[in-house]
């Protein structure tokens, strides 16, 4: 396995991603597009009890978002748009290819398979240390969503599928890129890009946000010395079919 970065440079481009506020404008309003999707999204939700919604708007949001088919759908129908807004700011970028932008770059199966190994040695230790400290190892949040009735195929394409692709594309992919060309340089680039991506799993405690973190930062240190987004994609692929195992397996959830 390799450790050695990808050398942009080295690869003939004369100019870099967008700067550091573009960057961090375009990925605002990819943002605000996924949010605004997962909104018209959930208004044949709340539509089923609008009396409800009226009367405690708050207890219906919480209800919403404990409901495995909404969450589902949403991701779906949400973070390929998102995530194609960033790749049409990638290739608005004049002068820096597509494939370095989004580090659309291929890497050996030994590159793979060790930071696939990697990421199995680092999944053990977290369920390890979170059962030490007497934690459930399933987040109940997400048993809470498995537990929704036909829930379970719409959350299976967004968590193994659509998640995995479109958070890593945006996030260690075009965010990466921006914050790692400028004066912050790639070690900032994997801590900020791991924050980026945590808080967007606000359904979990603190300790759960926390390990994402953990998780994030890992991805990032594979991206930074493979130079490819498809690594970390497979590794985020992973971690969320373990995490689905181990919700399905001992819980009988289906």
């Amino acid at each position: 396995m390799s450790s050695k970065p990808y050398n942009r440079l080295a690869s003939g481009t004369g100019a870099g991603p967008w700067g550091l506020v573009v960057t961090s404008l375009f990925g605002a309003a990819a943002f605000l597009a996924l949010v605004s999707i997962q909104c018209a999204v959930s208004i044949p939700f709340i539509m089923r009890d609008p009396q409800g919604f009226l009367s405690d708007p708050g207890r219906s949001l919480m209800a919403l978002l404990a409901d495995g088919r909404f969450q589902g759908l949403a991701l779906i129908a949400s973070m390929p748009v998102a995530t194609a807004l960033l790749v049409l700011f990638a290739k608005l970028r004049k002068g820096y290819p597509l494939r370095d932008y989004l580090a659309f770059r291929k890497v050996t199966t030994g590159q793979l398979l060790g930071w696939l190994a990697i990421s199995v040695v680092f999944m053990a230790l977290s369920d390890g240390v979170t059962w030490l400290l007497g934690r459930s190892v399933v987040p109940p949040v997400m048993v809470d969503l498995y537990r929704t009735p036909g829930a379970a195929p719409f959350l299976h394409v967004a968590i193994l599928l659509v998640a995995p692709v479109c958070e890593e594309i945006s996030s260690r992919g075009f965010l990466f890129e921006g914050i790692s060309y400028s004066r912050l340089g790639p070690v900032w680039a994997v801590v900020m890009c791991s924050f980026a991506w945590s808080m967007l799993h606000v359904q979990y405690d603190a300790y759960g946000i926390a390990t994402v973190f953990a998780v994030g930062i890992l991805l990032g240190i594979a991206r930074l010395k493979t130079g490819s987004i498809y690594v970390p994609i497979a590794m985020h692929v992973l971690h969320n079919l373990a995490a689905t195992i181990e919700i399905f397996w001992p819980l009988r959830v289906y």
